[in-house]
This record gives structure tokens, sequence and C-alpha cells, in this order.
């Protein structure tokens, strides 16, 4: 594309005013006019100055708060002493083995031992610089992970799609989740871009799919919870990948630490309570709900979570099998929230997946001819905006939970009830879309497009991803097609 002829304006070409029935702006007009979208010099401009206003808020914090200049990155500094301690010779996950961080609290390490390897590069450098350098890795990670996720929904061009990335990145800074994971100096948002790879970008049937999902899940458990959607849909090879590769790296984690791997595997992975305080706000789950719902019955609790668990995980199934064949975007996003809500810890940082999964449901409601699925897709990401914006739970007392009110424990778990509006709307209202949707691999709508040249038979509509076909062996099946035959 061609920049536009005057450098102030913005180019938006088409006649198609994307408009809903009812003649008010929609998500198609946005994603209609993103289509031919040709930002001009001063828009170019004013984004990349907005997300570097973002991101020195969000090192810095905001001014006139008391995030402003409050360099301390929790966290990181876990991650430090933890593998400190293993450089020592000392017990890892002992209580008590685990120095002091430079706030004067004690909190253990509680990621795998092959965590430790990967945080061995911190040991060498100031608390500060390792600050520095997981605050600008998680800002890299989250523009990769909104690069990767726009370019597999197919929103934007080409030409277009850095400035999109840009300017979504921008935003997303200013997300509760992402807010709190600069905060505490996290991984979240590092562990999300290798999933995120792995799920959107990888091609389907690709012999590297699922190595990064282990990769993930050595360093923190919980994204073997992305089995589930291979599972679902039978790609028994990946989740062969997936398991694999986290083997792997557990047996190297254990010939590197053998005690500390013995001791993890044995206990501490059993001791989810170890981790904090499950019945705090920041715990945004359906385990905190009811701990903080019985806050004197531990048993109650314990009963309560685990079947509320298996319902959810059956809602989550029927959900799946709601969605369009094959590992495609709202799969995923069922998935990702699915995995949120029945862990036995979510903190609030960990909702960074609401972005994939925001604009997954924004373009199933941009890209759908059926009004009810509009609707129900919109509300879903005008409420899903409210919850991770303004975070509501932070409004109430965060440790202090059983002096919340009814009104409290609605607002307290506003991301908990999302996510399970979210699976209930996806089972009851399957997210349809027109021909352009998310709902479909880029590879696989480009095998159901209908070829119109001359001699080639409409393909099939109902092709699995794995069986579609790439560009290239499109581009060589219709030539052969147009071939002239010689005659008999």
């Amino acid at each position: 594309m061609s920049e536009s002829a005057h450098p102030g304006t913005d180019t938006v070409g088409g006649v198609d005013d994307g408009r809903s029935p009812r003649g008010g702006l929609s998500l198609a007009r946005l994603d209609r006019a993103l289509a031919t979208w040709v930002p001009a010099r001063r828009t170019r401009i004013v984004l990349g100055v907005a997300l570097a206003v973002s991101i020195v808020f969000a090192v810095a914090g905001v001014p006139f708060t008391p995030s402003f200049l409050d360099h301390l990155r929790l966290d990181i500094d876990v991650y430090r002493l933890g593998a400190q301690t293993w450089r020592a010779g000392l017990p890892l996950y002992n209580d008590g083995s685990m120095p002091f961080t430079t706030s004067g609290l004690w909190l253990p390490f509680t990621y795998p031992p092959f965590a430790v390897l990967m945080f061995l590069p911190f040991t060498v450098v100031s608390l500060a610089a390792a600050t520095i350098a997981i605050t600008a890795s998680t800002g890299v990670c989250l523009a990769v992970v909104v690069g990767v996720v726009l370019r597999r929904l197919d929103i934007g061009t080409a030409d277009n799609r850095i400035w999109l990335t840009c300017a979504v990145t921008a935003c997303c800074l200013w997300l509760n989740p992402v807010w709190m994971t600069l905060g505490f100096g996290q991984v979240n948002v590092v562990l999300m871009l290798l999933v995120a790879v792995d799920m959107y970008a990888l091609r389907p049937g690709s012999r590297w799919r699922g190595v990064l999902i282990g990769v993930a899940a050595a360093v923190k458990l919980t994204p073997l919870a992305f089995l589930l959607v291979f599972l679902a849909f039978r790609e028994w090879r990946v989740v062969a990948r997936v398991l694999g590769t986290f083997v792997a790296l557990g047996a190297l984690g254990a010939v590197w630490a053998p005690r500390d791997s013995l001791h993890y595997w044995s206990k501490t992975v059993f001791h989810t309570d170890r981790i904090g305080d499950l019945s705090g706000a920041l715990n945004q789950n359906i385990n905190g709900f009811w701990i903080r719902a019985f806050p004197d019955a531990h048993g109650v609790q314990q009963v309560l979570w685990m079947v509320s668990s298996v319902l959810v995980t059956a809602l989550a199934v029927v959900a799946l099998r709601r969605c369009p064949p094959g590992i495609s975007t709202p799969a995923v996003a069922v998935t990702a929230v699915w995995a949120l809500l029945v862990s036995p810890t979510t903190w609030a940082h960990h909702w960074v997946w609401c972005i994939p999964v925001l604009l997954t449901l924004a373009m199933v409601a941009a890209r759908t001819d059926s009004t009810r699925v509009r609707r129900a897709y919109t509300l879903l990401v005008a409420s899903g905006l409210f919850v991770f914006a303004v975070a509501p739970f932070q409004f109430l007392p965060q440790q202090e939970t059983r002096h919340w009110t009814v009104l409290g424990d609605l607002i307290g778990n506003l991301d908990l009830w999302w996510g399970l509006a979210l699976l209930i709307t996806v089972w009851a209202v399957p997210p349809r879309t027109t021909g352009n949707g998310p709902g479909v691999d880029r590879t696989t709508r480009d095998a159901l497009r209908v070829d119109h040249a001359p001699g080639v038979a409409a393909t099939r509509t109902n092709v699995h991803p794995r069986e579609a076909l790439s560009p290239f062996r499109q581009r060589v099946r219709s030539a052969r097609a147009r071939r002239p035959r010689s005659p008999s």
C-alpha cells in the first residue's frame, strides 16, 4: 500500500461502511476499515509516542499514585534469590531456606527446579538490572504476542499491522493484569508468548507444535492446561510433544538439582497453599471464591472447589465442541479461560490471557452475520474491557475478605463471573463467523476459498486444519487444473 497523498490524513479505502443493521457503528466497520487503513505520518508519530508514554508509566508508575517511582519488583527478587540459593548449594524448597527479599519479606520459591536454570543469569547482575531486564522483556514479549494474535486473526494488513500492534500494545499496558505483571516483575507475559507462538503462529501439523508449550510448562506448570484443547480435538502427536518436552526438561532439572527435584515433585507440588494467601482478593478463580465464601470450613472449600472444577471442565469441553473444528482461536480462548478458572491459584496478573481472548471475541462479533452472535460477543468484549481495565476487586479489602458483603462477593469476583459467562456464551451461542472469521486457521481459510479459475471445482467446505493446503500447493494445484489436456 502507498501512503496517503496528504501526509497528515489517514487513508481508508472501500465503499462498505460496515454499519450494523440498526445503522450504528460496529466492530465490523472497524474491522473493514483496518483492512484498508494507511496510517499517515502524523498518526504513526502519535502511535509511537503513545506506546513510549505507556512504557514509561509502566516502568516508573503513574504520578500522584503509590506506584510512582516504586521500583520494587517483588517476584523478580524471589527468582533471583532462588537461583542464588541453588548456586550456594542450599535446599531450595525447605521453609526458611530462602533469604529475605529487599523489602523484608520471606517468600518461598514455588517454581519447578528447571526454572532455576532460567533464572541463573539474574544472579550475576544487581536487582535493579534484573528489574530493567524483566520489565523490558515483558514489554517486548507483549508486543510480539499482540502482533502474533493480530496476524492470526487477520486484523489489518501486512503494511499497517506494525502500527496496529503499537496501538493495541499501548492500550494493553494499562490493563490491570499487565500492570500488575510489570509491577511484580512476573514472567506471565513471557510464558504467554511461548504458548501464543505455539498455538497461533505455528502451522497446523507442524512437527514443532507443542514444544514451546512444554517449555513453558517446565518453567511453570499452568501451561499444561492447554493440553485440553489438543485432547478435545484428538491431536495425539501434539499431546505427546508437549508431555515429552515437559518431561525431558524436568529430567534436565533433576540432573542439575537432584535433591531439590525429589523434594519438589514428591512434596512441594502438592502444597498449593504454600504459594500465598489463597483467600486474598488477588486469587481470582473458583478456588478463591469458595475459600472467601467459607473461610472457616476448609473441608467444605475443598469439596466445593473440586465439584465446581469438574462441572466447569465439562462446560469447557462442550464449549470446545461448539467451536469451529481444529485448534481455532475461539478454542484457544476457551481453554485459556478454563485453565484460569479451575487452577488452585490464579492471581489477578495471571489474567494477561484476557488480551488474546478479547481480540478473538471482538473478531467473532465483527465477522458474523448473526445478530445474536454479534450482540452476545460484543457484550463479552465490553464487559471484559471494564473488568480488566478497572479491576473492581482492588477497591475492596484485600486480605480481610471475610468481611465482604454479598455485593462485595459479586464485585470482588468479577474475573471469575466474566470467565464463566464466556464459557456459557460459547456453549449457548457458538462463535460462527463468515469466511474471514477468526474461527478458522489462516491456512484452513485459504484452503476453503473457492478458486474461480476455469476448470477448477469449488474446494471442500469442511476441511480439517491438518488437511489444509499451503498457499504454494494451492498455486500448484490451480496451475495443474488450468493446464490444457492433450486430446485423447
